[in-house]
């Protein structure tokens, strides 16, 4: 909605979003503890469980200018979401008579999240931003409850600055960002009688710290010696996400986010239609869990795309080959909180794959 305020431009935008799920799940054995200790080998049913989750968000943005280059932005989202499970306990294991037992539990999450920011016009090509923002997000119908009650939800406070913008040569985007979360939805420790840890479950990590750089870069050339264009694109986030100052973790790195994940490519597109366009893409280690005791090395892999469209573009074909040399990597981990030796943790990568598909266009 744009209207005039003052006689200065003002936009306003406003959303609704609703989202529900239920879910229904069983508890089966044989029940075997962590580290491969058999416990009871019957295969009979143990619980039934029934999760469900209904969440209402509402947003607002105003968008007011504070002179013609300067726009001073103004937001906030509202959200209300509601969480249950129930456990039914049919059985236990005949070794621990109470562990699994009846569920019956539900909790309302409501919460605002502000944001503040300014948005510069330093010329035609270029936008400078700086925001200010606060978040909340409600734990799932998973991560809601856990045997000592009930977690909270993850709030933070972040503030961004980047610029956006077309030079003569390239375009790109780039921002900073830092932020100071609370209560974040991570796995926490379960404390023995005498202070020692027994074991892990979900919960809330009372701080973290989330800090990095998004950067992308892309443009386009003509070579001199060859008919045809050339477009380039990198693509590199830099993430330093840690744990600030727990009981169980210290500052370690929070698993499963690489710290340096980016990507190169080139399209090389003939007059013809033709197009060739090599790709690099890398990743450095990564912990698999809150600990730092297990890690996947780090990847780079070199993927190739052969394509045709012809010059009327009624249809595109390609044959796409991924990780080219074949390279074996995690492509992604388990989550743990804390690894065990020969933990089965690493997702493995696709090896070299083919892939040919057509897009038809209209």
């Amino acid at each position: 909605m744009n209207r005039q305020f003052n006689g200065r431009n003002n936009r306003f935008t406003w959303g609704a979003h609703l989202a529900q799920g239920k879910s229904d799940s069983q508890t089966h054995g044989p029940f075997i503890l962590p580290g491969g200790l058999l416990i009871d080998p019957s295969p009979q049913q143990y619980e039934d469980i029934t999760t469900s989750s209904n969440t209402l968000q509402f947003y607002a943005e105003n968008a007011y200018e504070l002179t013609p280059a300067l726009s001073l932005v103004t937001a906030v989202q509202a959200v209300t979401a509601k969480r249950q499970r129930k456990i039914t306990a049919f059985n236990n294991p005949r070794a621990i008579p109470y562990y699994f037992k009846d569920v019956d539990h539900s909790k309302r999450y409501s919460g605002l999240s502000p944001k503040l920011g300014l948005l510069w016009q330093l010329n035609n090509h270029t936008q400078l931003y700086a925001n200010l923002s606060r978040s909340y997000e409600p734990p799932s119908e998973l991560e809601f409850y856990h045997s000592r009650g009930t977690t909270s939800a993850q709030k933070a406070t972040t503030l961004e600055i980047g610029s956006r913008g077309t030079g003569t040569r390239f375009s790109w985007e780039a921002a900073l960002f830092h932020s100071r979360v609370k209560d974040e939805l991570l796995s926490v420790p379960k404390f023995g009688p005498f202070g020692e840890i027994v074991g892990y479950e979900g919960g809330n990590v009372p701080e973290t710290r989330h800090s990095g750089l998004e950067l992308q870069l892309y443009g386009t050339v003509t070579p001199d010696n060859l008919p045809g264009t050339i477009d380039w694109k990198v693509g590199y986030t830099f993430n330093h996400f840690r744990h600030a100052n727990d009981k169980a973790f210290g500052n370690n790195r929070l698993p499963v986010i690489p710290v340096h994940y980016g990507s190169l490519q080139a399209t090389y597109q003939h007059p013809s239609g033709i197009s060739f366009s090599p790709e690099l893409e890398f990743a450095s280690s990564v912990y698999a869990d809150q600990a730092n005791t297990l890690k996947a090395p780090g990847y780079g892999l070199v993927n190739v795309t052969l394509g045709y469209t012809p010059p009327s573009k009624p249809y595109h074909l390609f044959l796409n080959v991924r990780n080219l040399a074949d390279k074996r990597y995690a492509a992604s981990t388990q989550y743990f909180a804390q690894a065990r030796a020969n933990e089965a943790a690493f997702n493995s990568g696709l090896g070299r794959s083919l892939f040919v598909g057509a897009k038809i266009l209209w």
